[in-house]
């Protein structure tokens, strides 16, 4: 059995890897394809965020991908019904990459591979209908009402050490904030474990637009996305591409 200790850390490392899921009936509609570029409140860093339409492996998909110096990360989607094919996240912070190959096919296993300077991690996950941590604001973006409020529960591989967690995303109600130089409404989701313990570990909360074909998400607060920092707090402050070059240069 697991001490307190190493379930607390596991929990929080969870939590860390920030963002989620699609579930099976999100339709390719409820998701915001382009390059959003975010930026880090506390020292000015930025994130680059981006979704288009891809094939992967012969199968139509979304390619989601995380890019700032802490991690590089690459999430795939089928883009049908938003199951995870495919996962690669590069943590400079920590030197430690995870891939993720999710079963296609109820005879087999999702295989979960964690390579570090020291240590080589593999796991067969016998788990049906598992999420992605890595697609949070498609999750949400596919669910939000405009004045309604509904939970999300869904299970969810921890990248840090292979292990499926029950999570919830609950509604937690609406705010109108200025995004962009307008104002956009939006609606407050906190996401954390599904279980008592989620009292000892720091939620996460989204903001996501009403307006479903303006953005996938307009600002983040939660655990650092590097697995290292204890909060990191995210906010929209532009997005194509040119942006993204533009604005990542200026840190180089």
């Amino acid at each position: 059995m697991q001490e307190p200790g190493q379930i607390m850390r596991g929990m929080k490392a969870l939590l860390l890897a920030l963002l989620l899921v699609l579930p099976a009936y999100v339709a390719s509609a409820s998701v915001v394809s382009g390059d959003f570029v975010y930026e880090q409140e506390s020292d000015g860093s930025l994130i680059q965020y981006q979704v288009h339409a891809v094939d992967y492996q012969g199968t139509p998909a979304w390619r989601i991908a995380w890019d700032c110096e802490e991690l590089k990360a690459t999430h795939y989607l089928r883009r049908s019904d938003g199951r995870p094919l495919y996962i690669k996240r590069i943590n400079h912070s920590l030197k430690r990459t995870v891939e993720i190959s999710y079963s296609q096919d109820e005879s087999k296993p999702t295989i979960y591979r964690n390579r570090s300077e020291n240590e080589f991690i593999e796991r067969k996950i016998w788990d049906k209908g598992l999420r992605d941590l890595g697609t949070l604001p498609q999750l949400l973006l596919a669910s939000v009402q405009p004045e309604s409020s509904q939970d999300i529960t869904f299970s969810a591989i921890n990248y840090d050490d292979g292990k499926v967690y029950q999570l919830i995303a609950k509604q937690a109600g609406f705010k109108n904030v200025s995004s962009e130089g307008q104002r956009v409404r939006c609606a407050i989701y906190d996401v954390k474990l599904d279980s008592w313990l989620s009292s000892f570990v720091a939620k996460t909360r989204l903001l996501i637009p009403l307006q479903k074909h303006s953005s996938n998400f307009v600002a983040y607060s939660g655990p650092g996305l590097d697995g290292v920092a204890d909060s990191w707090s995210l906010r929209l402050i532009g997005r194509d591409r040119n942006l993204a070059m533009l604005e990542k240069s200026k840190l180089q």
